[in-house]
C-alpha cells in the first residue's frame, strides 16, 4: 500500500481512534511518554495529547505528517512528530507505552519484516513499557502475534469491531481488531 497516496487522497483517512484504545489510555493513572509507532494523520497521537501524554508520534509517511503538523499549528500540545522509520529509534527506553495501532498486519508476505521489527522492538523497549497492540484480526494474525510475543506477559486484550465510510468513495467496511496491551515477563 502506498500510504503517501492514500494520505493525500483524504485528511481523515483512517477515520475516528478506536474507543477501546482512547479508554484504554484514559484509565491509566500516569500520564506517560508515548511513541506512537505510525501515527498517520494523528487520530490517535492527537487525542492522546489532548489527554495530558507526551506524545512523540512517527510515521514513514510524508505526506500525513505534513498533514499532522499543518493541524498542530494552530494549537499547543505536547506533540512531536517526525517522518521516520521505526527500525532507525534505538532508544525506547524512555517512552512509557509504545502505541502500535495498524503498524504490524500479520499478513504471511510481511511477516519475515516484521519478526524484524517486532525483534527490534523488544532489544530496545525497557521492561515497564506498556505495548500497546491494535491490529486486523484476519486468519492467522492473532497466532503469528502470539509467537512473536511469546515473551511477554499479557495485561489486557479484546477484540474490537470496527465500522468505517470512506467520507470520498461512500465504501462502507467492517472488520475486526484485536486489542492486546502487553508488557515484558523480565
Amino acid at each position: 500500500m502506498n500510504y503517501d497516496e492514500v494520505y493525500a487522497s483524504n485528511s481523515a483517512y483512517f477515520g475516528k481512534p478506536f474507543p477501546e484504545v482512547i479508554d484504554y489510555f484514559k484509565r491509566q493513572g500516569k500520564r506517560g511518554n508515548i511513541l506512537d509507532v505510525g501515527c498517520g494523520q494523528g487520530r490517535n497521537a492527537i487525542p492522546l495529547a489532548e489527554m495530558g501524554y507526551k506524545v512523540h508520534g512517527i510515521d514513514t509517511s510524508s505526506i500525513a505528517i505534513g498533514q499532522l503538523k499543518t493541524q498542530l499549528e494552530n494549537i499547543s500540545l505536547n506533540l512531536k512528530v517526525e517522518h521516520k522509520e521505526f527500525i532507525s529509534l534505538t532508544n525506547l527506553d524512555h517512552f512509557d507505552f509504545i502505541l502500535l495501532d495498524g503498524f504490524f498486519h500479520f499478513y504471511d508476505h510481511e511477516l519475515a519484516d516484521e519478526e524484524v521489527k517486532m525483534r527490534h522492538l523488544l532489544e530496545n523497549v525497557r521492561p515497564e513499557s506498556k505495548l500497546v497492540f491494535c491490529f486486523a484480526d484476519h486468519s492467522d494474525s492473532v497466532s503469528a502475534f502470539r509467537q512473536m510475543i511469546s515473551k511477554l506477559a499479557v495485561i489486557e486484550e479484546s477484540q474490537v469491531q470496527y465500522e468505517y465510510t470512506d467520507p470520498v468513495s461512500q465504501w462502507k467496511f467492517e472488520t475486526n481488531y484485536f486489542f492486546s496491551v502487553l508488557q515484558s515477563l523480565q
